[in-house]
């Protein structure tokens, strides 16, 4: 499994996720995330994905599948 950073373009709100695929991290942040943030994680014109190969902060790649935090700046 990989840790993924999907960040927002237009607001300051990031949901960091541990999935298997790219694919999967914006269906992860639709599905747990509220009704009003849907268009923001499914249109790729709104978000951006990134791979975090050695973790983020204190999280690490291993772990169990599925949002990890849910960071706003």
């Amino acid at each position: 499994m990989a840790l993924f950073l999907l960040r927002s373009n237009q607001t300051h709100l990031a949901l960091l996720i541990r999935t298997n695929c790219i694919s999967c991290v914006r269906r992860i942040a639709v599905e747990e995330s509220p009704a009003e943030e849907f268009g923001l994680w499914s249109n790729k014109s709104w978000s951006t994905v990134t791979v975090m190969r050695n973790g983020y902060g204190k999280h690490k790649v291993e772990g169990r599948k599925g949002l990890v935090e849910r960071i706003e700046k």
